[in-house]
C-alpha cells in the first residue's frame, strides 16, 4: 500500500487534477509538450509493469530492459534541450520484443493500448497513436484514470499537428488558385514541422500530380472529375508522397492510389466495411461498436496491410469472446509475420496455440464488457464452441488482481479521434463533406 501511495503521489505531481472549467497556459510547442506527456504517460505504465515478479514473462522483461536504454537518452524536461526523435518502427510497430510482450499481457487491456498509443505518440506518429487510443477506447469497461490517459493522447496528437494542419490548408487554398509551386512549399514546410502529416504527404502528391499535368501543357481535369483518377503516368514523387500518407494515416483513403492489386484489394476492403466501423468509433470511441463491426474493420485492416491496428482489433474480439479462437491464430500470424517476422514471434504464435490466456501479466484488468444491449442479436450469432472451453487469464504481479494508476488528463473534454482541422478541400480522412476540386 504505501508503495502504491507513493507511485499515485507521484502521478498527481506529472498531472494534477484542475477544475474542468480551468484555463490551461499556452504550451510553448505543442509538439514537444505532445511528446513528453506521451513520454510520461509510457514511463507510468512501464512502472506499473515493473511491479511483481516479471520472472514467467520474457517478453515483458526484455522489452522493458530495451524501454530503459532508451529512456537513459531522454533529457530531462527542464534542461531546455528538446525531445529527441525517436523511430516508431524501431521502438514498437516492428520491433519483435515489443510484440512478444504485447501477447504476454490479456487482450484489450487498456494499460496496453496507452502504452502502445503513447510510444507512438512520442515517437511522431500522432495519427496512428490518435487511432490506437480510439480503438483502446473500446474495451467498454476502461478505468476513469486510463480512459482520461487514453483521451488525452487524442487531444495531444491534434494538438501536435495543428500547426502543420494549418499550413496544409495554406496549401490546399494556393492549389485551388492553380499556384502549385506555391501550394508545394507549404506542403514542405508543414512536414518539416510534423513529418508524420499524412494529409499534407497526400496534399504534396495531389499537387504534384496537377502541376505535372499543366507543366506538359494538358488540360487539368474538371472539377467534375473525381479525384482518384489517376492519369496515365504519374510523377514518381507522386507515389512516394502517397505511400508516406497511407503509412502516416492509415485511414488517409484518398492516398490509395496506384496499380498495386494488394494495395487496391485493401482500398476496397476499407471502403466496403472498415471506414463505416471507423466512424462510428471515431465519431464516439468510448461507445463500443458491435463485435460485427470490430470484425469487419479487423479484417478491412488486415486485408489492407494496417496490421498494427488489426491486431489490437483483433485482441478486443478475443477479450469479448474471453478466449482464442482458432480463427484468431491465423489472423494474428498474419499479421505478426508482417510486422516483425522472426524466431521470437514464431515463440509468441506457438505458445499462443497451445496455453494463450493461462498465462498474463495484467496492466489494469477490468470485468469483461457486455456488448452495447441495442445490438445484442448481432453477438447471438456466434455462440461459445462447447469443445473450446474458456480459459481465463492468472493475475500476476505479486497476487495484484488489478493495478491502479492516478493517470489525470490535462483536460476533461472529450475529442474526436481523428479531428482534422476544416479546409476548403476534405480529404477522406475529413469531417465533412468532400469538395470536388481540379
Amino acid at each position: 500500500m504505501r508503495m502504491l501511495a507513493q507511485f499515485l503521489a507521484f502521478l498527481l505531481s506529472i498531472f494534477p487534477m484542475r477544475p474542468a472549467s480551468a484555463q490551461l497556459p499556452a504550451a510553448p510547442d505543442a509538439r514537444e509538450t505532445a511528446k513528453r506527456e506521451a513520454w510520461s504517460l509510457a514511463t507510468l505504465i512501464v512502472s506499473l509493469l515493473e511491479q511483481g515478479d516479471n520472472s514467467g514473462f520474457p517478453g515483458v522483461q526484455a522489452w522493458i530492459e530495451e524501454f530503459h536504454r532508451i529512456e537513459a537518452g531522454i533529457p530531462a524536461a527542464d534542461s531546455g534541450k528538446p525531445f529527441p526523435q525517436l523511430n516508431a518502427d524501431e521502438l514498437v510497430s516492428r520491433n519483435p520484443r515489443f510484440w512478444t510482450a504485447y501477447f504476454e499481457i490479456p487482450p484489450g487491456d487498456p494499460g496496453l493500448a496507452l502504452l502502445h498509443s503513447s510510444l507512438l505518440l512520442c515517437s511522431g506518429e500522432a495519427q496512428r497513436a490518435a487511432a490506437l487510443a480510439a480503438i483502446g477506447l473500446q474495451r467498454g469497461t476502461v478505468p476513469e484514470e486510463f480512459k482520461r490517459g487514453l483521451a488525452t493522447i487524442i487531444s495531444q496528437a491534434q494538438a501536435a499537428q495543428e500547426r502543420s494542419f494549418a499550413l496544409v490548408r495554406a496549401g490546399v487554398k494556393l492549389h485551388d488558385e492553380r499556384n502549385f509551386a506555391g501550394a508545394l512549399r507549404q506542403y514542405e514546410e508543414a512536414i518539416a514541422d510534423w513529418p508524420a502529416n499524412g494529409w499534407a504527404h497526400y496534399e504534396l502528391g495531389f499537387t504534384l500530380r496537377m502541376k505535372a499535368i499543366a507543366e506538359a501543357g494538358k488540360p487539368l481535369p474538371s472539377s467534375e472529375a473525381p479525384r482518384m483518377q489517376a492519369p496515365a503516368i504519374d510523377p514518381p514523387q507522386t507515389r512516394d508522397a502517397f505511400s508516406a500518407a497511407r503509412r502516416h494515416d492509415p485511414f488517409q483513403i484518398m492516398a490509395y492510389q496506384g496499380d498495386e492489386p494488394e494495395m487496391l484489394a485493401g482500398l476496397m476492403a476499407l471502403v466496403r466495411t472498415g471506414l463505416p466501423a471507423w466512424e462510428a468509433i471515431r465519431r464516439h470511441p468510448d461507445t463500443p461498436v458491435s463485435r460485427e463491426q470490430l470484425r469487419d474493420l479487423a479484417e478491412a485492416c488486415r486485408t489492407a496491410g494496417i496490421d498494427e491496428y488489426a491486431l489490437a482489433l483483433r485482441q478486443l474480439l478475443v477479450a469479448r469472446a474471453k478466449r482464442y479462437q482458432s480463427a484468431d491464430e491465423e489472423f494474428l500470424s498474419a499479421c505478426l509475420q508482417r510486422l516483425a517476422p522472426g524466431v521470437s514471434i514464431q515463440r509468441t504464435l506457438l505458445r499462443l496455440s497451445s496455453d494463450p490466456l493461462n498465462l498474463a501479466r495484467q496492466i489494469v484488468a477490468p470485468p469483461p464488457p457486455p456488448d452495447p444491449p441495442q445490438l445484442a442479436s448481432v453477438d447471438s450469432v456466434e455462440p461459445e464452441d462447447p469443445e473450446e472451453p474458456a480459459v481465463k487469464p492468472k493475475s500476476a504481479g505479486g497476487g495484484k488482481k488489478k493495478a491502479s494508476a492516478k493517470i489525470t488528463k490535462t483536460t476533461k473534454k472529450k475529442t474526436a479521434a481523428t479531428k482534422k482541422p476544416t479546409s476548403s478541400k476534405k480529404t477522406a480522412s475529413t469531417k465533412g463533406k468532400k469538395r470536388k476540386r481540379s
